[in-house]
């Protein structure tokens, strides 16, 4: 009887784990905006001329609660690049921005989505990759009730 509610407990975990990760979230691969913590470094790529893509350098600054309703956000700081003079560069959204995990393996975090003009210190926003990986389902989800007669 034991064993049954044990493993019936642990099940349960697992669902509830599974729930909150979004599908085709991969943790080797992705970091959840609860894994990220102010300090952590990473680098994010762009096309700044041409095409040729370069690797600008990140910093967390701080992540931050309820930016958008229910989500949060990202704040970095950019350098590299010539970022450090001129902050966020229209057409930068998107770009993907990575992060070092603990063992020093980088990791997406998500998009470059946010900039400021006229910002004294080149500071930006991060779109999280959980958040985009679940938006999929739910637009799916929307045209399949709105195709409904």
């Amino acid at each position: 009887m034991i064993r049954l509610l044990l493993s019936l407990m642990l099940l349960l975990c697992s669902a509830a784990i599974a729930a909150a990760v979004p599908p085709g979230f991969d943790p080797e691969r992705h970091m959840l905006v609860s894994e990220v913590r102010p300090g952590m470094t990473g680098y994010g790529l762009s096309v700044f001329s041409g095409t040729t893509i370069e690797r600008f350098q990140v910093e967390v600054i701080s992540v931050l609660r309820n930016f958008n309703p229910k989500q949060d956000v990202v704040l970095i700081r950019v350098s590299g690049a010539n970022l450090e003079h001129t902050g966020a560069i229209a057409g930068m959204s998107g770009s993907p921005i990575y992060l070092q995990d603990e063992e020093g393996k980088s990791r997406l975090i998500g998009a470059f989505a946010y900039g400021w003009p006229m910002m004294k210190d080149p500071l930006a926003g991060v779109q999280p990759i959980e958040y985009m990986l679940a938006a999929e389902p739910a637009r799916q989800a929307q045209q399949s009730v709105a195709s409904l007669p």
